[in-house]
């Protein structure tokens, strides 16, 4: 959970990027939200915006590359889906009864640095590295051997790892030239997180 601050005011907005954590298929929906919202308003927050992990809408590979050759299709949402989930849209209607609003993008009024709506799964399950390595693009193999080459391998790192792992994550988006999250954001959920924490970074010759 992040608490954005207003300026001079002891007031916040409040963000769960991938969250809560619940069961979103729950028929007591609200008893699980309200605890939360009961919680934000004590720590100040006069505004919530949270990312449910549901997933609504599924485009295969396949669908994405006919999309982008097609001139008319502007964005994603405009393109049919491969496949729907109708217990997404349930929960949708659910929650716009409770309350609850859905944003669109360039109109976050102060969350624009959110998560983005979709995202790119790679599917792992029953496939050898070599065939996952086969799906990618040209450039990424090439960025893969040479980091092989370079000696680059990952490794699975703890909580005393979070400070290395911030480090790259800051780098990469200033390279990306993407905005990146506050410094203190990254100790906080390090710290939320306990010594159950566990981060993925590459570990190579120095």
């Amino acid at each position: 959970m992040l608490l954005r601050p207003l300026p001079k005011l002891k007031r916040y907005l409040a963000y769960l990027p991938e969250g809560p954590v619940i069961d979103w298929a729950a028929a007591d929906l609200e008893q699980w939200l309200q605890p939360m919202l009961a919680y934000l308003k004590e720590q100040g927050a006069f505004s919530v915006k949270m990312g449910p992990p549901v997933v609504a809408r599924r485009w295969s590979a396949e669908a994405v590359k006919a999309a982008i050759a097609d001139p008319q299709a502007r964005r994603l949402r405009d393109v049919e889906a491969t496949t729907h989930e109708p217990r997404a849209f349930d929960i949708a209607d659910r929650l716009r009864r409770m309350g609850w609003q859905q944003t669109e993008p360039g109109d976050e009024d102060g969350f624009a640095a959110g998560q983005p709506r979709y995202v790119f799964q790679v599917p792992f399950a029953e496939r050898s590295l070599d065939e996952v390595q086969r799906g990618l693009n040209q450039q990424w193999r090439r960025n893969i051997k040479k980091a092989e080459k370079a000696g680059v391998t990952v490794v699975q790192g703890g909580y005393e790892d979070l400070p290395a792992f911030y480090d790259l994550y800051v780098e990469t988006a200033e390279v990306a030239a993407e905005l990146d999250r506050a410094v203190p954001g990254c100790p906080g959920i390090g710290a939320g997180m306990g010594r159950n924490a566990r981060t993925v970074r590459p570990h190579g010759p120095t």
